[in-house]
């Protein structure tokens, strides 16, 4: 990797609403990869936007993204709870955001952006879908396209896509571009008349981003250039001519341990002494994580949000 001290440097303006006016909100190092540094993020004094400030130059992100970074990994598909909590869930948060996925209209066309090693596509094909992938990542679109799968190795800004499509994912994306605001109106005009697209993203107002602050696992500097809230999605998507048809809070059971498991270590624990704190804590607590989970999911208190939006007549 380059050396962090030689990358460019950007300071910015709000994205949303292109305000130069913003308060310190607290500044924090890689507690995941280790990368070295320790980074400003800021909140918008107009809207309320938080995001890093000063930032990389976009030239200059593929530092911050170790080859061994797991979304771009082949076996990167998230793992799921005991098949028991999986209908649970399925029956509770996850609900409408699953019947986008396994209903899909005849000959429907997907679009994944960020879709790295393509593990979510397979699952979408097997659904019925019609798939198309977009990654930033040469060696995840490589691995990718050795699956079989129609991968393009770029950004919304550099691929250029003949057709449209009934929907598009954006999991954990929008909040490592550089702006949000073309990327949604980007996807806007990749939508057909009536399609939905399926954006999540870590969501600042969370309960965990408020105890945790610079431990918070959804924080994950300098790779994330962006957190949002409810407030500022919806912002954020009324520029990009979109409609929130629905916002939910992702239930999980690991966000809190994780959380911790960072803290923990800042304070001295032993490594594997936090390692296993936090993995026995997120297994034994799981009834009570969902349970907890399921009433800020309906306030929109989960450190992660999932919007479905829809283009505006």
């Amino acid at each position: 990797m380059m050396n962090v001290r030689d990358i460019t440097w950007e300071t910015v303006a709000c994205n949303v609403c292109g305000s130069t006016s913003s308060t310190p909100f607290l500044s924090g190092c890689d507690r995941l990869h280790g990368i070295p540094g320790r980074f400003s993020v800021v909140r918008c004094s107009d809207c309320g936007l938080t995001y890093m400030n000063p930032r990389p130059a976009q030239k200059d992100m593929h530092t911050f993204y170790p080859e061994d970074y797991g979304p771009h990994q082949v076996n990167s598909a998230r793992k799921r709870p005991k098949p028991f909590w999986t209908k649970v869930h399925l029956l509770t948060w996850k609900k409408p955001i699953w019947q986008l996925y396994c209903s899909p209209p005849p000959n429907g066309n997907l679009l994944e952006i960020g879709c790295g090693a393509g593990s979510f596509l397979l699952q979408a094909q097997e659904f019925g879908w019609n798939t198309t992938g977009i990654e930033v990542s040469q060696a995840a679109t490589e691995r990718a396209r050795q699956g079989g799968l129609d991968v393009h190795c770029g950004t919304l800004e550099t691929v250029r896509l003949a057709e449209t499509f009934d929907l598009i994912r954006l999991s954990f994306v929008l909040e490592h571009v550089h702006d949000p605001v073309a990327t949604l109106q980007a996807v806007r005009l990749l939508l057909k008349p009536g399609g939905y697209a399926h954006i999540a993203v870590p969501n600042i107002k969370s309960i965990l981003a408020r105890v945790f602050g610079t431990y918070w696992y959804g924080l994950e500097i300098p790779r994330h250039l962006y957190w949002f809230s409810p407030a500022t999605m919806r912002r954020l998507c009324e520029k990009a001519n979109l409609r929130i048809a629905s916002a939910i809070g992702e239930i999980n059971t690991y966000a809190f341990w994780k959380s911790a498991r960072y803290l923990l270590i800042d304070k001295q624990v032993p490594r594997k002494t936090a390692d296993s704190i936090a993995k026995w804590g997120s297994k034994a607590s799981v009834p009570l994580a969902f349970f907890i989970g399921l009433i800020l999911s309906r306030c929109l208190l989960t450190s992660r949000l999932h919007f479905v939006v829809t283009p505006e007549k």
